[in-house]
């Protein structure tokens, strides 16, 4: 089994102003894909995502992660969807 995979990440991350200047908040978008390859026969799949990641809070610095964005997307050697789920 071989696994190939590729990634994109950007990153923002901001200091709080006013009443929340001791907070940081950021936003994380990614995307990836990876190839699982039998060696022996050749036969692969493929697993691809992305989403977004961002806090969201007020001035109680409670932050919670909100993943959203496209399903992860199974495909098989022929690029056929088999497999589709929002998490």
């Amino acid at each position: 089994m071989r696994r190939d995979s590729t990634a994109n990440v950007k990153f923002r991350i901001r200091t709080g102003k006013g009443r929340v200047d001791q907070a940081f908040f950021g936003m994380d978008r990614y995307s990836y894909s990876n190839t699982f390859t039998n060696l022996a026969t050749g036969a692969f799949f493929t697993v691809e995502g992305k989403a977004v990641f961002k806090d969201v809070g007020g001035n109680i610095f409670e932050f919670k992660v909100l993943e959203a964005g496209t399903p992860i997307v199974i495909r098989d050697m022929n690029g056929k969807v088999v497999m589709r789920d929002r998490g």
